[in-house]
């Protein structure tokens, strides 16, 4: 085991933005696990044979499939969570709101999401997770912050902390994406989105209008053109195993 996975991507965005759609073209991949904690039916149909999905209706059990897929699926490359807000909402409402002890049930909130990342972060597998996200005025920093809701110890430094690689799922004018259309093979316009004049997409850095979100790569992971690329996480897997070809 190691302790530096480089494989890991946090994707957040506030809800409706294509989070989930976006691995619509994993669907088929048995060499995928999806573990499903909003509790929602994807928005495609996954074929019998194809990726396995994994409702998970107490946050404890989470801890259990990661360690289950770790050790008795080595045929797995690619683990997703959707969404680890909803995970820690689960554990909250299961575990400290119901507690007699909720000093001691809050420790164990941030053992919960420590041990979660613990196994995240040991892995040889990608990890995709999801999370919504918010904004709000910081009066620390006088500014609008967009973050992951998270509580607790790990809410104050901030879950993205946890992450060499943040991107943000975004609607977008198509205007907005069609100067970075050159030069760029990870996007493109369908001809609905050019009738609806609106693109779903992930924004891979910042710019002056987004200053306020977490967005992170490593350096060279994305071309300057690849500001925008279509919401599609096969596109992001396959940069990682080129990116990360000799680790």
């Amino acid at each position: 085991m190691t302790d530096d996975n480089p494989r890991v991507v946090l994707i957040a965005a506030p809800p409706s933005m294509g989070k989930t759609h976006s691995l619509y073209k994993m669907a088929d991949d048995p060499g995928v696990a999806y573990l499903n904690l909003d509790l929602k039916d994807t928005p495609f149909r996954i074929p019998k044979g194809g990726m396995k999905s994994l409702k998970i209706t107490d946050a404890k059990l989470l801890l259990d499939a990661l360690e289950d897929l770790e050790t008795n699926y080595p045929e797995v490359h690619t683990i997703i969570i959707d969404t680890i807000t909803f995970a820690m909402n689960q554990y909250e409402n299961q575990y400290v709101l119901t507690a007699s002890d909720t000093r001691k049930a809050w420790q164990g909130y941030g053992q919960f999401y420590n041990k979660i990342m613990h196994i995240v972060k040991c892995s040889m597998k990608n990890f995709i997770i999801l999370a919504h996200t918010y904004t709000e005025y910081s009066e620390e920093s006088l500014a609008m912050e967009t973050k992951v809701p998270i509580k607790g110890a790990v809410g104050k430094v901030g879950a993205e902390a946890d992450y060499n690689i943040v991107l943000n799922a975004r609607k977008v004018p198509t205007k907005t994406v069609e100067p970075f259309l050159e030069d760029n093979k990870l996007l493109t316009l369908t001809p609905k989105e050019e009738r609806i004049g609106v693109k779903y997409v992930f924004q891979t850095d910042l710019t002056k209008e987004t200053l306020s979100e977490k967005i992170r790569s490593p350096m060279g992971l994305w071309s300057d053109n690849e500001l925008y690329i279509n919401n599609d996480i096969s596109l992001i897997t396959q940069r990682l195993s080129e990116y990360y070809s000799d680790f």
